[in-house]
C-alpha cells in the first residue's frame, strides 16, 4: 500500500510527526532535525504528500512551512494504523494472558497528538501480573492501560456507563467478543 502511493520509511516518518503535531506549522529543516533525515530526502518527501493533499504548505518569506492536512480522512486512518502499529509488541506480549484488548480515546479514533497517552483496555484474568507486565514498559508515549477481570468489567457497565461504551467502544486488538464488547 505505501509502495503505491510511493510513501518511503522518511515519508512515513515525516507524516507520523507532522499528524502528531496537528495544531503547528513547521519549515523543511525543523522537520529534518525532529525526524532525523536528510534535508534533500525531506524536500522531497514534504512535496509528494504536499501533491497527494495530505499536507498544507505555506510560504512566508523565503520559508516554507508545513503541516497535516487534518480535513484528509485519510489522515485520521493513517493515524489510527501508526498507533496501533506503535502498540502490536505490547499486544503480542499480552496475548496469552488476555481475554480481549481494546484501544480506545483519542488513538482509536485517530485525533491524539504528542501528548497523548495511549489508551488500552485488558480484560484478563492475570490483573496483577499484566500490570505488572504493562509497568516494566516504556514507550515515547505513556501507556494508560485499564486492566479489568471480567467481573471488574461487569462492575464497570453498572457504575460507570459513558466510560464503558467508551472502552467497548475502541478497536479491538485481540479476542473476540466478550460479555457484549
Amino acid at each position: 500500500m505505501f509502495e503505491k502511493m510511493n510513501l518511503t520509511p522518511l515519508g512515513i516518518a515525516v507524516l507520523s510527526w507532522l499528524a502528531r503535531n496537528p495544531d503547528k506549522e513547521f519549515y523543511v529543516r525543523e522537520i529534518t532535525r525532529a525526524v532525523y533525515g536528510s534535508l534533500g530526502g525531506c524536500h522531497k518527501v514534504l512535496k509528494n504528500l504536499y501533491g497527494k493533499k495530505l499536507l498544507n504548505r505555506r510560504k512566508s518569506g523565503r520559508n516554507v512551512y508545513y503541516s497535516v492536512n487534518d480535513t484528509n480522512p485519510a489522515i485520521k486512518y493513517f493515524k489510527i494504523f501508526m498507533n496501533i502499529y506503535e502498540i502490536h509488541d505490547i499486544v503480542q506480549l499480552l496475548q496469552d494472558k488476555s481475554i480481549k484488548i481494546v484501544l480506545f480515546g483519542s488513538c482509536a479514533h485517530g485525533e491524539d497528538t504528542t501528548k497523548s497517552d495511549i489508551d488500552i483496555l485488558v480484560i484478563t484474568n492475570e490483573v496483577d501480573e499484566t500490570r505488572r507486565i504493562l509497568n516494566s514498559i516504556s514507550l515515547r508515549r505513556d501507556i494508560a492501560p485499564v486492566v479489568l477481570s471480567p467481573t471488574d468489567l461487569m462492575k464497570l457497565k453498572e457504575r460507570d456507563k459513558a466510560f464503558y461504551s467508551e472502552v467497548t467502544g475502541g478497536i479491538v486488538l485481540w479476542g473476540d467478543s466478550y460479555e457484549g464488547i
